[in-house]
């Protein structure tokens, strides 16, 4: 197996185990173990946790964005893109342990950083976006685009208010989807919300 192969394969299972156990609870055993591969092979492909921790960032965010693109370029319309990739997003904070954004938060400054870089380059997709969902009378059109893709995106730092919203009391997948869909549903025209309803509708009879 070449180097970039293992170093994916231990990236991807790492990023497995941080999101269900919590970042602090995974040590270097553990990702040695699960992988079933010597400590000092690990040791050979990164220096430490922290290490494996913000290329596995990096790597599932520079996907994620790659994926979302695909998802908004191949939709009907845009409407349906921004609710599909809506929903698989909180499909997949379900599947992370909630402890992990509290950690990254107070432990980890620099996966923030990296989290931050993020959002801007999904600001300038998110501008296209509203642009096109605008040429198709899907989006209101006098809404001042800039403003509400900033808006939109800032609206993470709302959900990781953990003083606002404690884990103990807020699921984050019902709160994604109370911040998002609704956010969706104020800047959609009539014929955008109906695209909206349709697809709630269709997800509920499934």
């Amino acid at each position: 197996m070449e180097n970039k192969e293992i170093q994916n394969r231990i990236l991807e299972e790492s990023d497995k185990l941080f999101r269900k156990h919590g970042i602090n609870f995974v040590t270097m055993d553990m990702i040695a173990k699960h992988l079933g591969m010597s400590k000092k092979t690990l040791y050979v492909h990164f220096k430490n946790k922290k290490d494996i921790l913000l290329n596995s960032t990096r790597k599932r965010t520079q996907e994620r964005r790659n994926h979302h693109e695909t998802i908004l370029q191949s939709a009907s319309n845009v409407t349906e893109g921004i609710i599909t990739v809506l929903r698989e997003t909180s499909r997949e904070i379900s599947q992370i342990n909630p402890v992990m954004f509290e950690e990254m938060e107070r432990y980890y400054p620099e996966v923030s950083n990296i989290l931050d870089k993020d959002r801007m380059k999904n600001y300038d997709q998110l501008l296209k976006v509203l642009e096109r969902g605008q040429r198709e009378g899907l989006i209101i059109p006098d809404i001042n685009i800039d403003i509400l893709s900033k808006l939109f995106l800032g609206q993470a730092d709302i959900m990781m208010d953990y003083d606002l919203f404690p884990i103990s009391e807020y699921n984050r997948e019902e709160l994604f989807n109370q911040i998002y869909i609704n956010f969706i549903r104020g800047i959609s025209t009539a014929e955008g919300q109906k695209i909206i309803e349709s697809m709630a509708s269709k997800l509920q009879s499934v």
